[in-house]
């Protein structure tokens, strides 16, 4: 049976995850358009202390890359853009509009979930290339009265890399290939299902939960149906798993339940974008296992298919079995051990990861042609 998973490895130490400043779209724009003079390394640096409060979608993107110079000042408003992918539109791209009635709703989730099925079953085979970059902050070190100076979010490592799609389902046809497609990764943090599993997966697993309206959206012009769902845990077939040194069996594995939104083409049923939130036991060492899958249209063979474009997975997760707290005693500080309980509290040793994977050059696959696997150079300047 398919699973959707988000995978990871994470060193043993690392401490709370790092408090950004928390602004809105408007004021971010001011801050790029009122700074755009700033070397590439200064505008890189004062983006990477913010956290946006809305998302930023891709109409918004393009101008404020525009007024940036160079290839930090960009990665950091990528992890700014990505981060945000979970956060709520702007007031202005929820349009007033009347929900759909009842009927109308249940008609557009039976053609989601019938489009969701003949897509995977109708996508020729064919070869894409998958850019993946990995984020992660490290949050600073507090031991009584010393402080280790913390990191905002910030760009890790990038690796390029093939995907072959063949009989309706990734293929790994050599042990390179295997490592590369079960990772799907840029450093430690893994995510793989975009494409196959996915779609079909969550819609499945809605149907077995709660699907409700939540609101229309505006994006670039075209309204989108988005409706909310929550999949219980006995229901889930979100597969996570956390690799921690200090964990017995050193892998933490769940199938949380989970909730998020779909994002729909009221026209033809046409999922659009995808979110994935997990909902993690506080016993859990993860705090945070979420993905966001977004699709459009693409060319493979001279027709026209809809095909994942990005994904953004974002983990926090606890990976220091020792919260460092300041104990008044006789001998000075001293430590803590963790316990489950102490999960969230200021002194946790938490940690953000973050995967952005973006997909391009679809064509189709043929029997006779050779496909490279392995790590290449990633493009400067990604496409949004």
């Amino acid at each position: 049976m398919h699973r959707l998973a988000v995978s990871m490895l994470l060193p043993l130490m690392a401490l709370p995850v790092f408090g950004a400043k928390r602004i809105s779209i408007e004021k971010l724009e001011q801050i790029v358009a009122s700074s755009h003079d700033l070397p590439d390394a200064k505008m890189a640096e004062q983006l990477s202390y913010l956290e946006l409060s809305e998302r930023l979608s891709g109409e918004k993107f393009a101008p404020i890359r525009a007024q940036l110079h160079g290839v930090a000042s960009l990665r950091a408003l990528v992890a700014l853009t990505d981060r945000s992918e979970f956060e709520k539109p702007p007031a202005a791209e929820i349009p007033a509009k009347p929900p759909l009635d009842a009927e109308a709703q249940k008609k557009l989730l039976a053609q989601a979930m019938d489009y969701a099925q003949r897509t995977i079953s109708k996508l020729p085979n064919f070869l894409a290339t998958r850019h993946s970059s990995l984020f992660e902050d490290k949050p600073g070190e507090r031991f009584g009265t010393n402080v280790r100076s913390a990191e905002p979010l910030h760009y890790i490592d990038s690796s390029t890399a093939s995907v072959v799609y063949r009989g309706g389902s990734e293929k790994h046809d050599s042990e390179a290939e295997k490592r590369e497609a079960s990772a799907n990764t840029a450093g430690d943090l893994a995510s793989s299902g975009q494409f196959g599993p996915v779609l079909a997966k969550v819609l499945a697993d809605a149907s077995e939960g709660k699907v409700e309206w939540s609101h229309w959206e505006l994006v670039n012009s075209n309204v989108r149906a988005i409706f909310r769902y929550t999949v219980p845990q006995k229901k889930s077939h979100y597969n996570v798993q956390l690799v921690l040194p200090w964990y017995t069996g050193n892998v933490v594995k769940e199938e949380p339940g989970y909730h998020g939104e779909i994002a729909i083409d009221p026209a033809d049923g046409t999922v659009l974008r995808l979110t994935i939130l997990a909902e993690m036991k506080p016993s859990n060492p993860m705090n945070r296992a979420d993905m966001m899958v977004e699709y459009g249209p693409v060319e493979i063979g001279g027709k026209d298919y809809v095909c994942p474009l990005r994904s953004v997975t974002v983990v926090v997760a606890q990976t220091d079995p020792y919260a460092k707290t300041p104990i008044v005693a006789e001998f000075g500080d001293t430590m803590k051990t963790w316990r489950p309980e102490d999960r969230g509290k200021e002194d946790q040793s938490l940690q953000m990861l973050m995967n952005d994977v973006a997909f391009d050059q679809f064509h189709i696959f043929r029997s006779d042609a050779t496909v490279l696997v392995g790590e290449q150079p990633a493009p400067d300047g990604k496409t949004r």
